[in-house]
């Protein structure tokens, strides 16, 4: 029985271990730097979405994300970073205004 206690003991120590290195290897990037690891890794989803905005600079984030079959919260992160990078700028209301490229 404490071989038992003694062994769970371990394993919850050791899954302890890993979280917390884990989040300092985590908290070792910049935010920038998980900027760009994101632009990088859906960079062909960018494109698009910039394309998308090319042929119409009033499309709503709703809009866009049912035309390109993404999650609204996905898109709006994306779209974040493309308005941080100074690629695109919204204009006017959520629903009245447009994207200026």
């Amino acid at each position: 029985m404490k071989d038992d206690v003694k062994e769970i003991k371990n394993i919850i120590n050791l899954g302890e271990n890993v979280n917390t290195e884990f989040k300092e290897a985590v908290g070792m990037l910049e935010s920038s730097d998980y900027k760009n690891i994101v632009s990088d890794v859906n960079s062909d989803e960018i494109k698009l979405i910039l394309n998308e905005i090319k042929k119409n600079n009033k499309i709503t984030l709703k809009e866009l994300s049912i035309k390109m079959n993404l999650k609204l919260k996905t898109l709006e992160r994306r779209i974040s970073v493309l308005k941080e990078k100074g690629y695109i700028q919204r204009e006017g209301s959520k629903k009245a205004g447009y994207w200026k490229y």
